[in-house]
């Protein structure tokens, strides 16, 4: 609905407005059935798909149920692999919140840290998460839950794995200052730094 006051047009955004408030964070359910008859995608570690990584430089990426799923120690999982900077001696994960509060979900990872020959060395759960964002442009923001892991001597490789059945729950506040549950979902956005 459109109408003038004081020759401003005004424009009805009710219906625009819930429809936005209504959308849902991850379907969980049907990501776990999907993922029940996802199949290995590889015969092991050393066949992953891996993208290479920029030293400091943001690496941005979705795990949906088109990634490869490949199993984890808590069962069959999507994920995304890289191959480290030669320099990288920190990696920052960055696991962003997806929908609209309060149906907000986010990617729990688990990290598996592989050597040269992509044999696993290292692998890291329960990373201690803090509530964070990244700046897009000046007043536009990426809100995540973030963690800074030291990498082992003869790391080269890492799969970001989002743990299927994690369980864990973060926080957010929206704008009017109301604090939400953020549960984990099997899916979802993450970006990674190595440094």
């Amino acid at each position: 609905m459109t109408r003038r006051h004081g020759g401003v047009r005004l424009v009805a955004i009710t219906t625009t407005w819930m429809a936005l408030t209504s959308c849902g964070g991850v379907p969980v359910a049907q990501v776990e059935a999907s993922l029940a008859e996802a199949k290995p995608c590889c015969s092991g570690y050393e066949t992953v798909p891996s993208t290479e990584l920029a030293p400091a430089s943001r690496m941005k990426f979705e795990v949906t149920t088109s990634s490869p799923a490949f199993p984890s120690s808590e069962g069959l999982a999507y994920f995304a692999a890289f191959k480290l900077p030669a320099s990288a001696n920190r990696l920052e994960v960055q696991a962003l919140y997806g929908g609209h509060l309060p149906n907000a979900t986010y990617p729990d990872p688990l990290l598996v840290i592989l050597d040269r020959n992509k044999r696993p060395i290292a692998e890291m759960k329960d990373l201690p998460l803090v509530r964070g964002r990244h700046v897009i442009i000046r007043g536009l923001f990426e809100y995540h839950y973030a963690a800074t892991v030291a990498l082992p001597p003869g790391a080269e490789h890492v799969v970001v794995f989002v743990r299927p059945k994690s369980g864990r729950v973060q926080s957010a506040v929206s704008d009017n200052g109301t604090l939400w549950s953020v549960p984990s979902a099997p899916i979802g956005t993450l970006a990674v730094i190595a440094s």
